[in-house]
């Protein structure tokens, strides 16, 4: 059948137009036997055709190039030709859905492998449809045999698909370098290379903040130490990047070296349970470090106790996943079938039925814990944020190559192992941006000054002898001085904000610090309290002056200094402040001083999504008249912490603390109702630690100071009105005389 063929349709459709002469007899005979032959069914070839007419083949070959009565009537007799036979094997093997090679087509048209070759150079379009089926066959086939070998838990090898194929592996790697989308599917399937997978790990790892070691890479990687060992001596910059294993530290660290490393852990987690026994005492891919914890058993530095709340959103999250009823891959192919032909319903149950992938990719492809009592809830809950934005962002990009669920595999997989490393180096650089708590913090040192143990137990207990409890605890003011101040600021005739105001200004301000983005920063993980208070000017016994006086916080915490530090830069941040650092204590959060009022709310209003916050917070003090000078700023937000570690931490003296906290603070915010009355408890003790817990004497004493200090108080506040009501009068006596003058001008000139 490969021999010589008469012309078909193809050959026989550029003949010439039909000729308006009569036909010659022998081309009338030639007619009248193809079409007795065509009712009959019979097929004959050109010569064959000859021989029985008695007229030579050149004859009829001149006759179909001449007449297309001849041409229509040899079709339906003629043999097909061979470009003929492999078009219709091909749309048959297509129709079939079966894996087209060159010799399966060869053998469908019933010729040669060869002539299979030539058809395509002689027609070329035939040859881009035998070449486009070829691969798009392949390519399904070789999607169907990865995703079975994949549900079996095998690797893929290049071996393997040529042996399901049954071709040679040459093959396989001639299709690879032909066609770019087998080449992409093989590659993806294929495991990664030891090289490849030690350069991942020892990424992950710097991250982490985890020294890339031989033992750390064989344990994360799965590989064995010798592969390690003989990758790093084949590449040189791995060779650079794996370090050697640290000899052991904790006999040589001292307490400065164990505070900064435990700053640095805070920073890079943001919760204090990472820095518990338990935390601690894990393997380093695990985020511990037993060094560490070793370091302050000798030196005896207290860490934390973890007491993490009943119910959270991770909590919350594990609960909601686990009622989601399993999805399976013809349900969610029908699901993303309905979603996109519009079912807004069909989409909304495949995002919500694909979620549990994403808890499955964080424990089974990046290998981290879910558990909610964990100091990396915090990653876990940023993971699981990224991975439902990838599953809503990525679902409608299948393109139905492979299962649908392996496709939300593949798209998980590879965008949270970016997520993991931009979490942890978003906490590098926010750690660089912000301030730095890696330094040795200076204090008090650890001896005299510290709590005795039964003092700790006493003070994180709660109970005080009553004579400290009635005496320095008491709400009640001995002379009524909250009404006295506010019959002075009412008589004195200058615009003040009234008592009534600073309760409203104080109930607004407590919207912004619960709101998630400030309650978030300061939950350490462990079991702390903190208040906000409002002093100073703007205190219960302060003195306000509408456009001249700026809002001072007092931020009350339990927590270390060490996450006090980091949460008040994160505060910051927030809120669009400055911080002001200061030696061995805590800093203070300066926000607008020295900027035009008009100019920041124009450039708040201009970045009206970035600061919402911050509008918020500026709303709350303006509209009452505060925060609205240049040289005062908006806002000072001080802190301190009563840590039972270090004792007070704070920039602002201890007797004005109590004073300005216990006496003059409106509160604001707190972490709990009544956590404002433990702090304040604690913060006494720490007062009185050094006349003894529960002193009479002690106690008097500091009740003392407490008293002088808030009579300089109430006569600065005095004199600060005073000036005020001068500089009125001032600018009122200005005005009436300009006002005088400009009378007289007119009346000059009138006269």
């Amino acid at each position: 059948m490969d021999g010589t063929q008469t012309p078909d349709t193809g050959s026989v459709a550029g003949a010439a137009g039909s000729s308006a002469r009569e036909l010659p007899p022998k081309a009338l005979a030639l007619i009248a036997f193809a079409e007795d032959l065509a009712r009959r069914g019979g097929v004959m070839d050109q010569k064959t055709i000859a021989q029985q007419l008695d007229i030579g083949e050149s004859t009829i070959s001149r006759y179909v190039s001449t007449y297309e009565e001849v041409v229509a009537a040899l079709r339906p007799v003629l043999p097909l030709s061979a470009a003929r036979k492999v078009e219709r094997a091909l749309a048959a093997l297509l129709s079939e859905r079966v894996v087209i090679t060159h010799v399966l087509l060869a053998e469908k048209a019933d010729v040669s492998p060869d002539t299979v070759s030539r058809v395509k150079v002689e027609d070329p379009e035939l040859g881009r449809s035998i070449e486009e089926a070829v691969a798009t066959s392949l390519s399904r086939k070789i999607e169907s045999l990865i995703q079975e070998r994949n549900g079996q838990g095998l690797p893929v090898t290049q071996r393997w698909i040529a042996e399901a194929l049954n071709v040679s592996e040459s093959s396989i790697v001639n299709y690879k370098n032909t066609d770019p989308a087998i080449h992409r599917l093989i590659e993806d399937a294929r495991p990664l290379s030891a090289v490849e997978k030690v350069r991942a790990v020892v990424e992950d790892l710097k991250a982490e903040n985890i020294p890339p070691t031989v033992a750390h890479i064989v344990d994360r990687a799965g590989l064995h130490q010798g592969t390690v060992s003989k990758v790093k001596l084949s590449n040189d910059d791995l060779a650079q990047d794996i370090v050697k294993a640290p000899p052991p530290l904790h006999l040589r660290m001292t307490a400065a070296d164990v505070e900064a490393e435990l700053a640095a852990r805070i920073q890079m987690y943001g919760d204090e349970r990472c820095n518990t026994v338990s935390a601690l005492n894990r393997s380093r891919t695990k985020g511990g470090n037993r060094a560490l914890l070793r370091a302050c058993q000798r030196l005896e530095i207290a860490l934390p106790r973890a007491q993490p709340r009943e119910v959270n959103a991770l909590t919350s999250y594990l609960h909601r996943i686990a009622d989601t009823k399993l999805l399976y891959e013809e349900e969610a192919v029908g699901l993303w079938n309905n979603a996109m032909a519009g079912d807004r319903e069909a989409m909304e149950e495949l995002l919500v039925r694909t979620r549990p992938l994403v808890a499955f990719v964080i424990q089974n492809v990046l290998h981290e814990d879910i558990e909610p009592t964990d100091f990396k809830s915090n990653l876990i809950e940023y993971l699981i944020s990224q991975g439902d934005y990838i599953i809503t962002t990525g679902w409608g990009k299948w393109d139905g190559k492979g299962g649908l669920l392996w496709y939300f595999n593949r798209i998980l997989g590879d965008g949270l192992r970016e997520a993991r490393l931009s979490y942890y180096y978003s906490r590098k650089v926010e750690e660089r941006r912000l301030v730095s708590v890696n330094a040795p913090l200076g204090g008090a040192e650890e001896g005299d000054d510290a709590l005795t143990l039964a003092e700790s137990r006493q003070m994180e207990s709660g109970e005080l002898s009553p004579d400290i409890t009635v005496g320095l605890l008491s709400d009640a003011f001995p002379f009524g001085e909250d009404e006295l101040v506010d019959l002075r600021d009412a008589s004195s005739g200058v615009g003040v904000v009234l008592s009534l105001n600073k309760q409203v200004m104080a109930a607004s301000l407590k919207e912004v610090f619960h709101s998630p983005e400030l309650s978030s920063v300061l939950e350490s993980g462990v079991r702390n309290d903190w208040a906000l208070f409002m002093v100073g000017s703007t205190g219960r016994l302060g003195t306000a002056i509408q456009g001249e006086c700026s809002a001072h916080l007092v931020l009350l915490t339990d927590a270390s200094d060490i996450f006090t530090r980091k949460a008040m830069a994160l505060m910051a941040s927030r809120l669009s402040g400055r911080l002001e650092a200061h030696p061995a204590t805590l800093p203070t959060i300066i926000i607008g001083r020295g900027r035009d009022f008009d100019r920041i709310m124009k450039w708040i209003a201009v970045n009206a999504e970035q600061h919402k916050l911050l509008q918020k917070f500026v709303a709350s003090l303006s509209k009452f008249g505060v925060g609205l000078s240049s040289g005062h700023g908006m806002a000072i937000i001080d802190a301190a912490t009563v840590a039972p570690t270090k004792g007070i931490v704070s920039n602002i003296p201890e007797t004005e603390l109590f004073f300005q906290t216990a006496k003059n603070g409106l509160r604001v915010a707190e972490s709990r109702e009544g956590a404002h009355k433990v702090l304040i408890r604690k913060l006494m003790v720490r007062m009185c630690r050094s006349g003894g817990v529960g002193s009479a004497a002690a106690a008097l004493a500091i009740a003392n100071e407490v008293l002088e200090f808030e009579l300089s108080f109430l006569e600065a506040q005095k004199t600060l009105l005073e000036r005020a009501r001068a500089a009125m009068e001032t600018t009122a006596a200005r005005l009436d005389k300009d006002t005088a003058s400009r009378q007289t001008a007119r009346d000059a000139k009138t006269g």
